[in-house]
């Protein structure tokens, strides 16, 4: 997979705010005020969220800023959030990637799909990266924590004989709870092989999530 079309990380040099347990917050502007920390007009943070009778789980998207150290070409900081509704209708904030994470805008190379699908216990992220593939990210609720607990990718590319670019690619589905890994590829519009095999990737907390599939060592 292209360099390009990564998502760049930054992981030492981007302060990012710890919220108090405690802290409850009246609408989602407010709380993401204070998830960016510093004075950023609400037009210039998007947001996607999806939520059920408990919480509201989303991610946030903000312009980078001197201080966020981010590298050349990347435009904007993201973060992925669960929020707890109270019983007195404020927001209180449960997990949190941290630090957030940098992406190229759209045109550059990745983008953010927009897309926050939710089942009981868990709520899945799609992220589009542009001209190859998407890549879906389920976090699940488990001993107490929100995780990710499963990554499906399908990736396309062109071979000889191919008419098009997505005549061939692959899709992988893995399932960290388990280690099952299943992988399908296909060649000429034609299914070629599918294998499964057993990963030995842990369950990585929330908090520590960045969508770097290099890093994660499943997607190609």
């Amino acid at each position: 997979m292209p360099r390009n079309i990564l998502i760049i990380l930054a992981l030492a040099l981007v302060h990012f705010p710890v919220l108090a347990e405690n802290i409850s917050f009246g609408t989602i502007e407010e709380y993401l005020s204070k998830l960016v920390e510093e004075k950023i007009e609400t037009e210039k943070i998007s947001r996607e969220v999806a939520s059920d009778r408990e919480h509201v789980f989303g991610m946030a998207q903000w312009p980078c800023r001197p201080q966020d150290h981010c590298d050349s070409g990347t435009h904007y900081m993201a973060s992925i959030f669960v929020l707890k509704k109270l019983q007195n209708g404020r927001l209180q904030d449960v997990a949190h990637s941290m630090p957030p994470f940098e992406w190229p805008e759209t045109t550059d190379g990745v983008g953010f799909n927009e897309t926050i699908s939710k089942r009981p216990d868990s709520f899945t992220v799609s992220f589009h990266y542009f001209f190859s593939g998407n890549a879906d990210f389920t976090f699940a609720y488990r001993n107490s924590n929100w995780i990710l607990a499963g990554v499906d990718c399908d990736f396309i590319w062109m071979e000889d004989g191919d008419e098009a670019i997505g005549d061939s690619g692959s899709n992988k589905s893995a399932n960290l709870l388990t280690g099952h890994l299943i992988e399908t590829r296909y060649k000429n519009n034609k299914q070629q092989t599918t294998k499964e095999a057993k990963i030995s990737i842990k369950p990585i907390p929330l908090s520590k999530f960045t969508p770097d599939l290099e890093e994660l060592s499943i997607c190609p």
